[in-house]
């Protein structure tokens, strides 16, 4: 698994009378290997959904031994209700590169008599 910090920048709940709600981001894959990716997530990285430094990270949980590539579309909500509860989505790309992986094997047994 990795992360990128700082991946969502100028994080704003909306107007000054907005500073108490609770924010989060819903993440979508909409294209590419859907197989690839485990898990696509953004958070804020002060651990509470108030987001108060402004700045989210972007984590990503890959399958084993994949590579290529997916397009996602994130979407930032609060929970003030209203008509006003979410931004524009925002689509975004991952790529992932092929590692050259060494070959390797498990042996059931050490000694055989």
């Amino acid at each position: 698994d990795t992360a990128q910090s700082e991946f969502a920048t100028t994080v704003v709940k909306g107007g000054l009378h907005e500073e108490a709600q609770a924010v989060s981001f819903d993440v979508t894959q909409t294209g590419g290997d859907y197989g690839l990716f485990r898990s696509v997530s953004i958070h804020c990285p002060d651990a509470s959904d108030l987001c108060s430094t402004g700045k989210a990270d972007l984590h990503v949980g890959l399958a084993a031994h994949r590579y290529g590539s997916g397009t996602f579309s994130a979407v930032l909500r609060d929970d003030g209700g209203g008509v006003d509860t979410s931004a524009p989505a925002i689509p975004f790309s991952i790529t992932v590169a092929e590692k050259n992986d060494p070959p390797s094997f498990r042996l059931a047994r050490a000694v055989i008599s």
